[in-house]
């Protein structure tokens, strides 16, 4: 078990995205957005741990904006193509008045454990 490291950069460009604190009123607004990420993770086939930022903008946030702009993570995995990631960091608020800390766990299931059951 070797310990590895990687830098990551992603974008996301999305086309006409609701805004999130309209979502509730008769006069829903959309806008273009773009979100651009970049994250440092480290460690072993079976745990990593990461730091990542985003270029979350300033504002009202839209629906695939809700996202974490600074964040410290780990990443565990439970079988083969599964992972646990869990995520602490600071985030804009759903109203765009300010920040708040948030934390996010997510099961990811990668296409490799797919294709296993699938064969089986």
């Amino acid at each position: 078990m070797r310990a590895r490291a990687a830098i990551s950069i992603t974008a996301k460009q999305t086309l006409h995205d609701p805004v999130t604190k309209t979502l509730g009123t008769a006069a829903v607004k959309y806008e273009d957005s773009t979100l651009t990420a970049v994250r440092l993770s480290a460690g072993s086939s079976n745990l990593r741990a990461l730091i990542e930022a985003s270029n979350r903008r300033k504002g009202d946030p839209t629906e695939s904006q809700l996202t974490l702009r600074r964040a410290l993570g780990l990443d565990v995995a439970v079988t083969e193509g599964v992972w646990i990631n869990l995520r602490y960091g600071r985030q804009r608020k759903i109203s765009g008045s300010g920040e708040e800390t948030g934390a996010l766990m997510m099961l990811n299931i990668g296409p490799s454990a797919l294709l296993k059951l699938a064969g089986s």
